[in-house]
């Protein structure tokens, strides 16, 4: 009997400790499948998180490679020399030597080629070899040009399918800081960088992308991110392999969940703070990448766009903004090449930076141009001296003593002024300041808007004026100093039939400044050789402008005028100042061998008035000076400036060269300066500046008459 109620009991302690049993195997069951679950989800959206930050990278690292094709080729087509060089009658070995041959090992691209304004190719290399850029880039091509012609003031960039595989082309119109001709007559650039395993390296690499390859993913658990053109075609895909940051993460806990229930919450906050550590690697990589977006690489100063975002997030009062052109900075280039220019923009935007405390952003625009914002106005004038002292003494660079200037022209913001309009101003004022001068600062004035008004119309007038021949020679008698007869005349610029005259230097200036000197003085030329034609004991003196001198098509196009014309060159003197001597002395030099050559003479016009040396006349082989005016009036002031006309004339008549004195108003002056030694005498005191029919019905020689009667 007592053994019973044992095996009574025993029934359901037992079932006791089953339902027991069951209930905490199923409390661990629940717990371990939902502990899975919270693990298996964590993993899942670790991956997740790393895949869409590779993602987003690889995104970032295709529009990374567009915008530094687009500073690439902004660098290199808003240059003025290499619009000049283009036009060249061949400018294909300039083109080798600036671009083509770069292309063998270049970091910023592998090819580049140079377009005709009509889309044909001019020149074309890639990897040092010419190529057919029809044939290599395809229909794709001609779709390229048509943007760029377009919008000639921006890149155009796209990413391409080429003989090669795909690859980020770029293109870009070559003109120089100031453009007025038709946008598509310009010469397009066009640079083209490949997805190669080398370019695919650096993005793994600075981007954290595993195994980046062109195509689909091979094996494992591999990304695509598609490379579309500006059309919107896909052109190739990226892929990568994932990190599979979860599965690290799952092997990492691993361990913990074995031990139990108790380690749950240690894996839940391993788990949050590996999830934190990610989130913030994030945030760092998009960070960077604003960074690249919005910084000169060459600088680390703001660009463009990201001084612009700056103002705009940062400047809702009064500011005021400081745009700057280093002067000089061209021949910095051309005298010790690129790399000391560059550091040369490094050491300038270093100080730029700590030039004073009020200085909010500095922005490097490209090339050699700066901008400066702050939200201090009343600072502005003690900003703009520190900026103008940094340029007080030369750099130092590579043991070379490199000297520099800054233009600045500044503006301030007011209500309903925009940042775009603000530029424009400030613009404007640069472009005051480095006309009136350089090395100064002019600050945005309405006079200035209203001379730009001003010079535009006055542009529209000239080239009508041209077009219906209201500019056209006249000439002025060159006199021997001895017998005081004619033996030459000197063609002169005039504008008529306009109510209000305007100075030749006036719209001289205009036509050098809108690109129509070239045709203003080809036109010039041609008529006063025609007229002069007619004069066979006289010769002609014809003055030329810096840039015709320049342009190295210009001793062509005098012969050809000279042909034309059938005029004797040996009776032509062309006149040149100094200025050109400055600008670029190895094409004025070549351009004044090449006419000498055939009979032309040159004139130093304005010698006395600047910097030219008796030096000069003998590097550059001048045939005859002519003094100009002010030293005219210093003689007869004292006897100082007597001596040093007198000095002058000796030292030029050592060396073979005869002189001519201009701006002769007085007898006195005559007799001066014929004892000085001048051979030649021009001036008001014989003869204005007259029209051909005047030289032909011989007025001319009676003004010689009535001043001979007044020497008595």
């Amino acid at each position: 009997m007592p053994i019973r109620p044992a095996v009574q009991s025993k029934g359901p302690r037992t079932r006791w400790v089953v339902v027991a049993l069951l209930l905490f195997a199923s409390f661990i069951f629940s717990l371990t499948a939902i502990t899975y679950h919270i693990i298996t989800e964590m993993v899942s959206t670790a991956t997740r998180i790393d895949d869409a930050r590779a993602a987003r990278a690889a995104e970032i690292a295709l529009v990374s490679m567009k915008a530094k094709m687009g500073d690439t080729l902004t660098d290199n087509a808003a240059w003025d020399e290499a619009f000049e060089a283009l036009a060249a009658p061949d400018p294909r070995p300039w083109i080798y030597k600036t671009w083509g041959r770069l292309t063998v090992d270049y970091v910023l691209y592998d090819g580049m080629a140079i377009f005709n304004h009509d889309g044909s190719p001019l020149a074309a290399f890639l990897k040092d070899k010419p190529f057919s850029p029809t044939s290599y880039f395809g229909p794709e091509l001609a779709k390229l040009q048509a943007r760029a012609h377009d919008n000639p003031q921006s890149p155009v960039v796209s990413f391409l399918q080429t003989g090669d595989g795909p690859a980020v082309v770029g293109m870009e119109a070559i003109e120089p800081s100031t453009m007025d001709g038709d946008p598509g007559t310009l010469k397009l650039l066009l640079f083209v960088k490949w997805l190669n395993k080398a370019a695919l390296a650096d993005i793994s690499q600075q981007h954290g992308l595993r195994d980046l390859a062109l195509g689909a993913p091979h094996s494992g658990h591999g990304l695509v991110v598609p490379v579309f053109s500006a059309d919107g075609d896909r052109v190739a895909e990226l892929s990568w392999q994932s990190e599979e940051q979860g599965a690290k993460l799952y092997a990492r806990v691993r361990p913990f969940l074995y031990a139990g229930l108790a380690l749950l919450v240690a894996f839940l906050l391993v788990a949050v703070y590996f999830a934190r550590l990610e989130a913030i690697r994030l945030r760092g990589s998009a960070t960077m990448s604003w960074f690249l977006a919005t910084h000169d690489q060459l600088s680390g100063l703001l660009n463009r766009s990201g001084f612009f975002h700056a103002i705009d997030n940062d400047h809702a009062g009064e500011h005021v903004l400081l745009l700057m052109d280093l002067d000089g900075f061209k021949a910095v280039n051309d005298t010790w090449g690129h790399p000391v220019g560059d550091k040369l923009i490094q050491r300038v935007a270093e100080a730029l930076a700590g030039c004073h405390p009020d200085v909010d952003h500095v922005a490097r625009f490209g090339g050699d141009e700066f901008a400066i914002v702050s939200s201090q106005p009343d600072s502005a004038g003690a900003i703009i001296n520190a900026v103008l002292d940094i340029f007080t003494v030369p750099f130092t660079i590579d043991g070379h003593t490199v000297e520099v200037g800054v233009s600045i022209g500044h503006a301030l913001s007011g209500e309903g002024i925009s940042s775009s309009e603000l530029l424009r101003r400030a613009d404007l004022a640069l472009y005051h300041a480095k006309d009136s001068g350089k090395k100064r600062a002019v600050g945005y004035t309405l006079e200035l808007d209203e001379a730009k008004v001003r010079e535009a119309r006055l542009e529209v007038e000239l080239r009508n004026a041209m077009r219906v021949g209201e500019v056209h020679p006249y000439f002025q008698p060159l006199y021997d100093a001895a017998t005081r007869e004619i033996i030459g005349v000197e063609a002169l610029a005039r504008w008529t039939g306009r109510q209000d005259p305007v100075p030749p230097d006036v719209f001289i200036a205009l036509a050098e400044k809108c690109g129509l000197i070239d045709t203003l003085g080809a036109t010039l030329l041609e008529e006063s050789l025609k007229q002069a034609g007619k004069w066979v004991r006289l010769r002609l003196s014809v003055n030329v402008s810096p840039l015709q001198l320049c342009n190295p098509g210009f001793a062509l196009q005098v012969e050809a005028l000279l042909k034309k014309t059938s005029f004797d060159p040996r009776r032509l003197t062309l006149e040149v100042t100094e200025s050109v001597l400055i600008a670029n002395p190895d094409q004025a030099r070549r351009t004044i061998a090449a006419l000498k050559q055939i009979g032309v003479s040159f004139a130093l016009d304005d010698f006395g008035s600047g910097y030219a040396s008796i030096g000069v006349l003998r590097q550059f082989g001048f045939d005859r000076i002519k003094i100009d005016r002010s030293l005219v009036k210093a003689a007869e002031v004292d006897e100082s400036g007597l001596g040093v006309v007198r000095a002058t004339v000796a030292l030029a008549t050592a060396m073979n060269v005869p002189v001519t004195a201009e701006g002769i108003e007085n007898a006195a002056q005559a007799d001066m300066l014929r004892d000085a030694g001048c051979d030649q005498l021009q001036g008001f005191l014989f003869s204005r500046p007259v029209t051909a029919a005047a030289i032909d019905m011989g007025q001319s020689l009676d003004t010689v008459k009535r001043s001979l009667k007044a020497f008595g």
